[in-house]
């Protein structure tokens, strides 16, 4: 357990990111240009911008597991801060996309 630089609270758990999901954010922009007569021409600056935001946005991500809360940081240009109390907190589900 390690105290949180953002805060006082001491982090229980800190989640970490499968990075194959860059690969499918990836592949999931290339189908939408090929699929969509306008976002054929596009394709190419996809393959490289995409590849760049990809990394970053995972990069950016973090979630944290405290006493009292779950805390969830992601984006790249507009930062965004979830905070959800654990009392909050009614039911966990989880899904597996391909």
């Amino acid at each position: 357990m390690t105290p949180d630089p953002l805060s006082s609270e001491v982090i229980l758990e800190e989640a970490e990111f499968n990075p194959k999901v860059k690969s499918y954010w990836l592949l999931s922009g290339t189908l939408l240009c090929v699929l969509s007569v306008v976002g054929i021409p596009h394709l190419p600056v996809w393959l490289i911008v995409g590849h760049w935001v990809t990394g970053r946005y995972l990069e950016q991500m973090r979630c944290v597991l405290t006493k009292r809360a779950l805390k969830v940081w992601r984006g790249i240009l507009v930062r965004k801060e979830m905070t959800v109390p654990l009392d909050k907190i009614t039911d966990l589900s989880t899904d597996q996309q391909p």
